[in-house]
């Protein structure tokens, strides 16, 4: 299969696009999809420009209050973010067994334990001040003992900042609460003793956070002139770091502060222009986040984005002509050649060629199915000899297992018979054992019908009947008149007879019987050989199992093993010989003939 990878002008191959998708317009081919793909996200697209171009006067004002209050919301949500972290992580380290360990050793005991326990809360208190920028210093404060670990300062005695947070927790300790003192914000888990009356502190641990990292976050939102935050403090509503900020933002806050409620959004003139200003809350109740914008910019980018979409809408169809133009020639035409040449190696044509001159990926897709398609016919080749190989050398194998016990054997029976000078049952035996060894001598097809296979298990077990007259007796039940039609491999029952005489029904001193069943059912035809002999216990059976599952088995346990790798390879099927208990006692082993092989 060749591609022709020659070039044509624009024109044509946007005519071609376009026959191509009249022609087939119902195609599920890569193309249709990919032109469809971008017509459904185009008209959409399309349809929201106008729809804005339309309504974008109207709207424009709730637009800024909806803005300025995303941004607002968005730095609050990430500042409570980093504050709810720092806070989970303060109260995994409070649940830390270790912490409460240390807290709550005796005073005075100064030992290994001791000392390895404070090492360890030292490296916890680390991991928690190095995953957040806002965290200061982790602390941990001990009453009784006086002590104060800190990450920062090592062991000391509680400052007394830390000495009216206790102060402030007696008799009202909190899961989680927080102190603002000199412009340090500390969040605390105190750890109330159960036992005591007065609800004394075993131990507070905590973090102090700065402000003036909270105020660092906020220059994220003042890259240009037309967002503005700042904080403010929620007691006496002063500002945070004054001097770092802009005399436009002393003006707004000045505007704000004289507001009695700090209403959630306002409007405000400063020298003649106006300002919408947003106050919102953290969630702590410790800040105020104050943001301001000025309306006139918001307004000014409207025209330009309303230009923008006209001059949008009026190229993308140039746009989709080039693209579609782009795809068809490049990514559709090339893959339609593989997909094509693709269905004929599924067809089971291996001459197949992929042809494609340009050295992009498709060249290098085309190169190597080339080389997979020979590969594939090589191995097909290789593996369909190997296969009539391995199966010529199976059935001549079972041609050449010809027990010579059995033959000795057979050979005594007739001895004793001729002296007995039982003339009747010696022409039976002669005869079943010439049927027998000219089945054995003569049969070189791979299969043959289940009549012929019959036939021949049923000679076997009279030669056998004869040698065990009062102990041996067989049962064929065949449901069918079609039955001895179908096809199977040759020698495949009458190894699984010889089987359970020898190992069955021989090393028993009660009568035997063997059965043989033969029904139609779902998915093919059953096969069940039963015997009532010696049987098989579930460690033998399972160790049978092993056997006939492993490809390369050793050389006693050829006989079934073999049966059963020929059912698997003739069928291909993932079925052989199935190994069971028999209801009556002994062994029952079956296979299925599969629905048509006839």
């Amino acid at each position: 299969m060749s591609y022709n990878g020659s070039t044509s002008n624009s024109a044509c191959g946007v005519e071609a696009v376009f026959t191509y998708l009249k022609v087939k317009p119902a195609t599920n081919s890569l193309l249709w999809k990919i032109i469809i793909g971008f017509v459904c996200v185009a008209i959409p697209l399309y349809a929201i420009c106008l729809a804005t171009i339309w309504v974008s006067t109207d709207i424009v004002t709730g637009k800024v209050q909806d803005t300025a209050q995303s941004r607002m919301n968005l730095y609050k949500s990430l500042l409570e973010k980093e504050i709810g972290s720092i806070n989970q992580m303060l109260i995994a380290l409070n649940n830390d067994p270790d912490l409460a360990e240390y807290a709550l050793l005796p005073q005075g005991k100064f030992d290994y334990d001791n000392v390895h326990l404070q090492s360890s809360i030292a490296t916890k208190m680390s991991i928690i001040y190095y995953s957040n920028d806002y965290i200061r210093d982790v602390f941990l404060v001990i009453p009784k003992r006086n002590q104060m670990i800190s990450f920062r300062s090592g062991q000391s005695v509680p400052d007394e900042g830390k000495k009216a947070m206790m102060a402030g927790l007696k008799n009202t300790p909190k899961q989680l609460d927080h102190f603002s003192k000199d412009g340090i914000l500390s969040y605390v888990i105190p750890f109330e003793d159960s036992s005591s009356v007065n609800g004394e502190v075993e131990y507070l641990l905590g973090v102090d956070i700065n402000p003036d990292r909270i105020q660092d976050g906020l220059k994220m939102f003042e890259k240009n002139d037309v967002f503005n935050v700042f904080l403010m403090e929620n007691a006496n509503r002063e500002l945070v770091r004054s001097g770092s900020l802009t005399e436009l933002d002393k003006s707004i806050y000045e505007s704000v502060a004289q507001e009695p409620d700090l209403a959630a959004s306002r409007r405000i003139s400063v020298d003649g222009e106006k300002y919408m200003t947003l106050t919102n809350f953290s969630a702590d109740g410790v800040y105020r986040v104050v943001s301001y914008i000025r309306i006139k910019d918001m307004l000014a980018p409207i025209l330009v984005i309303r230009n923008l979409l006209w001059l949008f809408m009026g190229i993308s169809p140039i746009f989709f002509i080039v693209f579609s133009y782009f795809v068809y020639k490049h990514i559709h035409r090339p893959l339609r050649s593989l997909v094509k040449s693709m269905r004929e190696v599924e067809r089971g044509n291996l001459n197949v060629r992929f042809v494609r001159q340009q050295g992009d990926e498709f060249g290098y897709v085309y190169k190597q199915c080339n080389q997979m398609v020979g590969q594939l016919r090589t191995l097909i080749e290789e593996v369909l000899e190997k296969k009539i190989q391995l199966q010529q050398m199976q059935i001549r194998q079972l041609q050449s297992q010809i027990n010579p016990h059995f033959l000795f054997n057979c050979f005594y029976i007739g001895y004793r018979m001729a002296k007995a000078s039982n003339n009747e049952n010696i022409a039976r035996l002669c005869k079943y054992l010439g049927d027998y060894f000219r089945f054995i001598t003569k049969q070189a097809q791979d299969e043959i019908a289940l009549k012929d296979e019959m036939k021949f298990t049923v000679t076997y077990l009279e030669i056998q009947k004869i040698r065990f007259p009062d102990k041996l007796d067989f049962v064929i039940r065949e449901e069918g008149r079609s039955a001895g039609e179908a096809v199977i491999p040759g020698l495949t029952i009458q190894p699984i007879v010889e089987n359970a005489i020898l190992h069955g029904i021989e090393q028993v001193d009660r009568p035997g019987l063997v059965e043989i069943d033969i029904r139609r059912g779902d998915g093919g035809m059953s096969v069940e050989i039963r015997d009532n002999g010696k049987g098989m216990t579930e460690e033998e059976q399972r160790s049978l199992r092993d056997i006939l599952a492993n490809p390369n088995p050793n050389a006693e346990h050829c006989g079934l093993w073999n049966v059963h790798w020929r059912l698997r390879n003739h069928y291909n099927s993932e079925r052989g010989l199935t190994i069971g208990d028999n209801e009556g006692g002994g062994l029952k082993v079956s296979f299925l003939i599969p629905e048509g092989a006839s």
